[in-house]
């Protein structure tokens, strides 16, 4: 096992990709919640699923960042081993008429500035029975093309890394399975800053949250579109809560391990706003902003699952 992703393995039956789903199938593709489609003007594509118009970064990156966290290599590397001994991952399945609920408790083992931090909390994830989706394709692109290792299953349940630039933060994306839908996959994000106080990261103190939706446009590259709670002091409970922020397009090119980025401006014009790019230490993205400037993303890690078969 690798430190840039942890493998949860669950009971399901489903194959990598599930056959069984009828992707023309009105009802299998689950599109009640599919957006309206936006259209930009560059190269006269269409933007599906875009709400409203712009996108800005994957992951919620600022345009300009911070210098890169300078470390110690071989203290890092000594502490990314321990940290991957430390680093565990469980399931617990409970199946629902239409919804499979999964409760993921485990240790995310992190490390900021050479200390290494023990997590322990826990997630509910919820999968629609058969739910599949080319956008997951695409997500899972991403990160192949910054050397983040996925493993065997299908879906992201989880995704969380340290934000190094500025206050370092630590986000965490957590599938939403009862609002994706065949056209798009959401994630509920809860942003934890660094305690300075503590030197740690203490969930639930001063966290931001955010809703993000990704899609695919006309000609088939990752779209992520970033939703903020209509309170900026409650976490929301469902999907009405959120309002529109931003949006951006990925364009990943796996064959040399890049991936450009451009915001959506509110006109549908596409703005180039930097790369991303495997970082040098197991589990990190380097970060390029349209300047040069560069940071990191740190502990980037995955836990995937894979929806069980409809009969199930």
């Amino acid at each position: 096992m690798q430190v840039g992703a942890i493998q949860c393995y669950t009971n399901f039956t489903g194959r990598y990709r599930n056959n069984k789903v009828d992707n023309n199938n009105e009802e299998n593709r689950q599109i009640e919640n599919k957006p309206n489609v936006f259209y930009g003007d560059r190269g006269s594509r269409t933007l599906k699923n875009a709400a409203k118009g712009a996108v800005a970064a994957m992951f919620f990156l600022p345009i300009v960042g911070g210098g890169l966290a300078s470390c110690d290599t071989e203290a890092l590397s000594e502490a990314y081993a321990y940290a991957e001994a430390k680093d565990s991952c469980g399931c617990n399945i409970v199946n629902g008429k239409d919804t499979v609920t999964i409760v993921l408790p485990g240790k995310d083992s992190i490390i900021h500035d050479t200390i290494t931090q023990i997590i322990e909390d826990r997630d509910t994830v919820y999968i629609k029975k058969c739910y599949d989706s080319p956008v997951i394709d695409a997500i899972r692109d991403f990160f192949e093309a910054n050397d983040i290792d996925l493993g065997d299953e299908r879906i992201p349940l989880t995704i969380t890394w340290i934000d190094e630039q500025n206050v370092p933060a630590r986000p965490k994306q957590v599938f939403d399975g009862r609002s994706s839908s065949y056209d798009e996959v959401n994630y509920t994000v809860d942003r934890t800053p660094w305690d300075n106080e503590t030197g740690s990261f203490i969930l639930g103190k001063g966290d931001t949250y955010e809703n993000i939706r990704y899609s695919l446009t006309e000609d088939g590259k990752l779209m992520m579109s970033r939703f903020v709670p209509r309170n900026p002091y409650v976490k929301p409970k469902s999907r009405g809560e959120w309002i529109y922020s931003n949006s951006a397009v990925y364009d990943i090119n796996k064959d040399k391990n890049v991936v450009n980025r451009y915001k959506v401006n509110n006109d549908g014009s596409e703005e180039y706003v930097g790369t991303f790019k495997p970082g040098e230490l197991p589990g990190t993205i380097k970060v390029t902003n349209p300047y040069g400037t560069d940071w990191r993303y740190s502990n980037v890690k995955v836990v995937t699952g894979k929806a069980p078969d409809c009969d199930e």
